[in-house]
């Protein structure tokens, strides 16, 4: 059985490829890599973030190892 995502907030600081890739922030200060999900582009919604916009972040335990 899956285990669930592990879910945190971030902030956007960088925009590298607008509509695909970003740099976040987590509050604790760690610098991530971060994507939109396939399910995301799937429904078809218009994801663009700008700087300074709050996202909500999903792991899987094997992200950590």
């Amino acid at each position: 059985m899956p285990e669930p995502p592990i879910t945190t907030c971030a902030k956007v600081v960088e925009v590298r490829i607008p509509g695909r890739l970003y740099t976040v922030e987590t509050k604790n200060g760690l610098r991530i890599p971060a994507h939109i999900s396939r399910e995301s582009k799937a429904q078809g919604g218009n994801c663009h973030f700008e700087l300074g916009d709050e996202v909500r972040l999903e792991f899987t335990p094997y992200d950590f190892s």
